[in-house]
């Protein structure tokens, strides 16, 4: 683990970042976030055992005390990588940004003032660009929550790892999960983007269950 100044304040907000061979897109990631207005935050990025350049893409940043940074020894899933990150989260509000999407200004900002103002609020979602320039003002049809999307309370739930997957719906299992906590509220406007393309690591997989669209990142 690098950085962790001790003695250092607790952020407003943790940034968790979990990737996997997706250097190629780590700069425009991190440079979104280093570009908010909330300035507030920690990032905990997890690298989930890359091989590619991913280390030395993210050398120059983590010379910034908010950032740091843990690389597993091996390939152990998105829901692993999420848990391990939130275990070294210090903050009370959790946000997301995984290596290939990127936020605009407001995002963080802009999802911390809605939690802020109703304490019922568990977790508060943007609205995202996707899908070769379309919008949705919240959340996209046919898909749970992009990670990007979303900022919420923290709470003591976990994210399911591989070993434990009854479904492949990851994301619709853990806000289900969040529910429990309080209500989900959006924010005006489109606040980030959620890049879908043939590089991903974490990419997307359609399958019919249940009836409906259900999308892993495997």
């Amino acid at each position: 683990m690098t950085n962790h100044p001790l003695g250092a304040a607790k952020p407003r907000v943790s940034v968790l970042m979990p990737t996997f061979q997706q250097s190629a897109f780590l700069r425009r990631a991190l440079e979104s976030l280093c570009a908010q207005t909330l300035a507030d935050w920690e990032l905990v990025i997890v690298d989930d055992g890359s091989t590619d350049d991913t280390h030395a893409v993210l050398q120059p940043y983590l010379v910034d005390q908010r950032i740091r940074y843990q690389r597993l020894d091996s390939n152990q899933g998105l829901g692993a990588a999420l848990n391990h990150a939130l275990d070294l989260a210090r903050a009370d509000l959790i946000a997301y940004l995984p290596s290939d999407d990127v936020y605009y200004p407001e995002h963080l900002a802009q999802l911390a003032a809605r939690l802020a103002d109703d304490p019922s609020i568990a977790l508060a979602y943007g609205g995202v660009r996707h899908h070769y320039n379309r919008f949705a003002e919240g959340q996209i049809e046919g898909f749970a929550l992009q990670l990007v999307q979303v900022m919420h309370r923290r709470t003591s739930e976990r994210w399911i790892e591989r070993a434990e997957l009854v479904t492949d719906d990851l994301e619709r299992m853990f806000w289900s999960r969040l529910r429990q906590h309080g209500t989900f509220a959006d924010v005006a406007g489109v606040t980030c983007e959620w890049v879908d393309h043939p590089h991903q690591r974490y990419k997307i997989i359609r399958e019919t269950l249940g009836g409906g669209i259900n999308p892993y990142r495997v």
